[in-house]
């Protein structure tokens, strides 16, 4: 699951106050779900958050090591899909 909130402290502090992140959840319990960002394990995918900067108008994603990049969205897309099928997600 995916929803919009506040970016965690690494992405403000690195990319501003101005950034919209969408958080990567997984459901936990019936209707609770924790960011990735959150739990640990290693059957759970590197990417925790993409962020939009509107002023630059690109995306950058925040990784379980902590380390934030920008890239184009299909490439998010296919390294984050393939370790969900690869991982047991």
């Amino acid at each position: 699951m995916f929803f919009f909130g506040y970016p965690i402290y690494d992405m403000r502090r690195r990319l501003g106050t101005r950034v919209v992140s969408l958080h990567v959840a997984r459901e936990t319990t019936p209707y609770y779900y924790e960011r990735l960002a959150s739990m640990s394990g290693t059957n759970l995918p590197d990417l925790t958050e993409i962020g939009y900067l509107s002023d630059e108008e690109r995306l950058v994603c925040a990784n379980r090591g902590g380390g934030i990049a920008a890239s184009r969205v299909e490439q998010f897309g296919r390294d984050f899909i393939e370790q969900v099928t690869k991982r047991e997600f």
